[in-house]
């Protein structure tokens, strides 16, 4: 899977080589400090709004008062066995606009 890098500051026409490698090397950094622990099939990564436990399939937001590398895998597992099922998606009508 290709690895693609924003240029939020640079102008991709203006941008050097070495510029180029600074930022692909910060956007690796930042891919490796996305996992923080690996249990195979489950996961506790570092996400967009805090830490969170995966197992693939279901997320589940790991507590503020918990230290996110101190999860065991038996923490991890009871952890996504506790959390609420998702509930149904509601499916919106594609009725006529009610003129009032």
């Amino acid at each position: 899977k290709p690895l693609y890098v924003s240029l939020k500051e640079d102008d991709p026409h203006d941008i050097t080589e070495t510029r180029a490698r600074e930022l692909y090397a910060a956007k690796l950094q930042a891919e490796a400090e996305k996992n923080i622990a690996d249990f195979g099939t489950i996961k506790v990564l570092n996400g967009r709004f805090g830490p969170y436990i995966t197992d693939g399939k279901k997320n589940v937001k790991i507590p503020k008062d918990t230290d996110p590398t101190t999860i065991t895998e038996a923490t991890a597992k009871k952890l996504l066995a506790e959390a609420p099922a998702k509930g149904k998606l509601r499916r919106t009508t594609r009725g006529k606009a009610r003129n009032k």
